[in-house]
């Protein structure tokens, strides 16, 4: 017997391959790492919502306070409400604690403009009073608008 009937050994090259507590390590660190990501992700939203509804409750107090002030001082037809055209108007700035952004001042201004048949002398009309807030951590000023039915006064 010769080499005819020898079958020819295989070599065997050492593969690396990566063993299961390497496995399950690197998808503890992966899980870790993302959740860490997600949880700074999760406060910056709720730290945007609770300013948003910290801002939202300072519009509904300052749309009172300024009903207040229109139903005691201001006849329809003075040049405080305009027809159709919004008249600019700036109210005190008041300070308010955001949550996560601190204590910021809030510089307030506000537009009237009534809505309504001028022509006739409809009793109601449609009060629109647009609030704007401008404060430091926002870039652009923040809009909140109003409306109502009120009486004219004759």
């Amino acid at each position: 017997m010769g080499a005819k009937g020898k079958i020819p050994m295989r070599i065997r090259k050492k593969t690396f391959s990566f063993t299961l507590m390497e496995v399950m390590v690197a998808l503890v660190i992966l899980a870790l790492s993302t959740g860490l990501f997600s949880i700074n992700s999760f406060k910056k939203t709720e730290r945007a919502l609770l300013a948003e509804l910290e801002l939202q409750r300072l519009a509904d107090n300052t749309w009172i306070e300024i009903l207040k002030q229109l139903q005691k001082n201001h006849p329809w037809d003075s040049h405080v409400i305009g027809a159709g055209n919004a008249t600019n108007h700036p109210l005190p700035a008041t300070v308010i604690d955001l949550y996560g952004f601190g204590k910021s001042t809030v510089s307030r201004s506000y537009h009237l403009s009534y809505h309504g048949n001028t022509k006739t002398n409809t009793p109601y009309r449609i009060l629109k009073c647009t609030l704007f807030f401008k404060l430091p951590p926002f870039k652009k000023a923040k809009k909140y608008t109003f409306k109502c039915f009120v009486h004219k006064k004759m």
